[in-house]
């Protein structure tokens, strides 16, 4: 998927979260505010692809999409796993808006290696345990298959947000 599709994807996963939660998310004695997430889901959803050289973020950091090889550890669920412990303790440590904006980063992060999963060329989501890459769907890149999963995923949401809320 595009760097795009992962960015309206992430946002609209987001913006749901945000509107079945609005008055907040009750986790481990701390009340998350999703809409605060919106700040920063956006750049979770470009984050595992600064292993592609290609990519705004591999521009950004060509030290680091240089060492890494693309679709490799960016894509497991190591890093949303990091990031959950770090919106845990930043909670438990009652320090203001940063778990939400962890928990939005992360959300775009997640997003992104759900939506690769939907590709072809799938995804180490179980790596180091699995190393073979896995995928649900047969999505292409930058062609017209995108812009039906970008309805889908559109649809999917929306149909969570109605179900929620009712």
């Amino acid at each position: 998927m595009t760097g795009k599709t992962h960015a309206i994807c992430g946002t609209v996963t987001m913006l749901a979260i945000t509107a079945v939660s609005f008055r907040g998310l009750p986790i481990d004695g701390h009340t998350y505010l999703p809409a605060v997430g919106l700040l920063s889901v956006a750049a979770g959803s470009y984050m595992p692809d600064i292993d592609l050289h290609r990519s705004k973020m591999g521009q950004r950091h060509k030290f680091i999409s240089k060492h890494l090889t693309h679709r490799g550890i960016t894509h497991t669920l190591l890093f949303p796993v990091i990031f959950i412990v770090a919106m845990l303790m930043t909670a438990a440590a009652k320090i203001p808006v940063l778990p939400e904006l962890i928990m939005g980063f992360n959300v775009g992060w997640v997003v992104h290696i759900l939506a690769d999963l939907c590709n072809r060329k799938g995804v180490p989501l179980l790596w180091p345990l699995y190393r073979r890459r896995v995928h649900i769907a047969a999505f292409l890149t930058s062609t017209w298959h995108e812009y039906v999963f970008i309805i889908l995923w559109l649809g999917v949401n929306v149909a969570c947000v109605f179900f929620l809320l009712r």
